[in-house]
């Protein structure tokens, strides 16, 4: 059975993100006239989003990712040196696990500062209204 939310009640928000983490399918009518779009209902970051602040300016997701590729590209050079160096300290098991944590971390941020929606927002007939499903 479909959640239905009203952007009108009190705590609205935390019922979305709540079917956000678990992956249910809802609905949400914006009777409070927010204005969302179906792209700000894409994921549950893009939904906060929204709420707060309607639309992140341009230059901070582009600083985003370009942090986030940075340290991509740190990671991967700290990996190549730690298979590089022969036995020159014992460090290099670390510098190795250093450089994995940086790509992960730096991947995931720059997916989240360019969208990755894991959500699929679809308009309902009558206005304000969307059914939110889980992007397969």
């Amino acid at each position: 059975m479909k959640k239905r939310i009203n952007t009108n009640g009190a705590n609205w928000l935390e019922e979305a993100l709540h079917a956000y983490e678990a992956y249910d399918r809802f609905e949400i009518n914006d009777e409070a006239g927010i204005g969302f779009s179906a792209d700000d209902l894409g994921s549950r970051e893009k939904l906060q989003r929204a709420v707060q602040e309607r639309e992140r300016p341009a230059w901070q997701r582009i600083c985003a990712g370009i942090v986030g590729a940075s340290m991509i590209f740190l990671g991967g050079w700290m990996i190549v040196e730690g298979a590089r160096r022969e036995n020159e300290n014992v460090n290099n098991d670390l510098l190795i696990l250093e450089g994995a944590t940086l790509i992960l971390t730096g991947g995931a941020g720059a997916m989240m500062a360019f969208g990755n929606d894991p959500f699929i927002a679809t308009p309902l007939p009558g206005g304000n209204r969307f059914k939110v499903e889980r992007n397969k």
